[in-house]
Order: C-alpha cells, then structure tokens, then sequence
C-alpha cells in the first residue's frame, strides 16, 4: 500500500530523461574535466552511449524535452554533421565498451531510415559496441 505525501508533491525532482541533471551542471566541468573522465574508464569497462535527436516533425503540447520541430532539413544535416564530429572526439578518448546504446531527445524517427542507419554505422565503426548491446 502506497501512502499519499503531499510535502513530497510540492517538490521539484528530476525527469527521468535528465541524467546528470541540470541541477549537478557547474562551470566547474569543462572540457578538461570531461576529457579526464572519459580516459579514466578502464579498456573494456562498459559504459551506455545516449544519443539526443532534439527535433521532431511538431512539437507535442506536453513535450519539456530539449526539443524544436524540424522545419528545415538542413538543420538536421548540420547537427548530424555536429555530432559525428562529437562521436570523433569521445571515441578518440575512450576506451570502454558500449553495453547500451539509447536514442532519445526529440523524436529520434525523425531520422529518415539512411540517416538511422549511416549514425548506426559510424557508432559502430568508433565505439567497442558489445554484441549483446541492448
């Protein structure tokens, strides 16, 4: 049996898709301190990859995602673009494996399925993915 807690409904938390959350964000992790954590994982150790899409075709009216609609197809070219150069730098700098690759954001299908699968395929060209990856 649950109990009601009204104390506890007043309270601010976390949504389930902010991991670190925005409260744990400073000015005291740059790029030195980002760099030095991913050369502190052991080869082999695994780690989970999260991928954020943050466009959708349109908005939904509840969404509180780092989200925009898509209007412009070269804007999903240019973060496309962003991030393979992002997927160099991290994998250049780890060397873990991935156990768990999860897609996220926006609306992730706002990929059309040659962009899903050239993404797919560069993760798995940078990254130690596990064959049993989920």
């Amino acid at each position: 049996m649950h109990r009601y807690l009204p104390a506890l409904a007043n309270q601010s938390a976390p949504r389930y898709t902010s991991y670190p959350t925005a409260a744990q964000f400073t000015p005291d992790v740059g790029a030195v301190q980002f760099d030095a954590a991913l050369a502190a994982v052991a080869p082999g150790e695994a780690a989970s990859l999260y991928i954020h899409i943050p466009y959708c075709h349109t908005v939904c009216w509840y969404c509180g995602c780092n989200t925009g609609a898509l209007n412009r197809s070269d804007r999903l070219d240019a973060y496309l673009n962003a991030l393979d150069a992002e997927i160099t730098h991290i994998s250049s700098r780890f060397a873990g494996t991935i156990g768990r690759v999860h897609f996220g954001g926006g609306t992730p299908n706002v990929l059309s399925p040659d962009q899903f699968s050239r993404l797919a395929r560069r993760l798995r060209e940078a990254f130690a993915i596990c064959a049993t990856a989920e």
